[in-house]
């Protein structure tokens, strides 16, 4: 197991273009009497693309933090997003195999104006084997309890919170290699993670995974039909790639779109 907490900070491209950083904090913490880990990723996303596009830009907000047990079990998830003038926020409880969803949209005009949001709730059945990768640290701390040599491979299912759905996953370790364009020392474990995505025209979306060897994803390259890349970076330049000069204020998950500077802790609800 890694040691924590931990703090990482990402560059984040699109279609080679700057396009936003990623912000990460993992930790340990106690979750209604045991020990778990706790990841809140924070994705801002500032695309200019060309004039003769709709729109003049792209501005998503998302925040995700995810309760999961020491084996990667998920246990709780709330993500928050913010895209254009669309709200939304999503959580699940995955308690005795099932995933109690509550979902809530709005715009910002009518939450200006005082207009009610809209509150749906699902419940879903998941598999056992229904796991959270977060981005710094998840395939190492997989991998410390379930070693893979090259060539190997593990299957298992991640939720898709949006689509309320469990994912089959692989990964798959391929190669090792060393990168003078990543400033990680040693060599690099190389993963494909391929998902198989259900109700979709592309039933496949896969992404190549560099871990350094101090157990931290040190680039990320996104294939979902428009390229993504994700790389370590410092802060600086994290922001940079956003064209901003300090974090943006996001949304503390759990509330219904306050929004906060500071790394509030999120304690889920208490399910009766």
């Amino acid at each position: 197991m890694l040691h924590y907490p931990q703090e990482h900070w990402y560059t984040l491209t699109i279609m080679e273009i700057p396009a936003g950083y990623i912000y990460a904090v993992v930790e340990q913490v106690d979750y209604r009497g045991d020990a778990a880990i706790r990841s809140q990723t924070e994705w801002v996303v500032r695309l200019q693309v060309p004039a003769t596009f709709r729109a003049a830009g792209v501005n998503r907000e998302v925040t995700h933090v995810e309760y999961t047990g020491l084996d990667l079990t998920l246990h709780h998830s709330v993500k928050t997003e913010t895209r254009q003038n669309q709200f939304e926020q999503i959580e699940v409880d995955v308690i005795g195999g099932v995933a109690h969803a509550k979902r809530v949209t709005s715009d910002r005009a009518s939450r200006g104006r005082g207009g009610s949001a809209e509150t749906t709730a699902t419940e879903v059945a998941v598999p056992p084997d229904l796991f959270s990768l977060c981005l710094p640290t998840g395939i190492s701390e997989l991998l410390s309890q379930r070693p893979l040599d090259i060539g190997e491979k593990h299957n298992y299912h991640v939720f898709d919170v949006k689509s309320l759905v469990a994912i089959r996953t692989e990964l798959h370790f391929v190669a090792e290699e060393t990168r003078a364009d990543l400033a990680q020392g040693g060599p690099l474990r190389v993963f494909d993670v391929v998902q198989s995505v259900p109700k979709r025209k592309k039933k496949q979306h896969s992404s190549r995974v560099w871990v350094a060897s101090d157990g931290i994803v040190s680039r990320l390259e996104m294939n979902t039909g428009i390229k993504g890349v994700v790389t370590q970076s410092n802060k600086r330049t994290a922001l940079r790639s956003a064209g901003v000069k300090k974090r943006v204020p996001v949304h503390r998950p759990g509330s219904d779109g306050e929004k906060t500077r500071g790394k509030r802790p999120h304690r889920p609800r208490k399910r009766r």
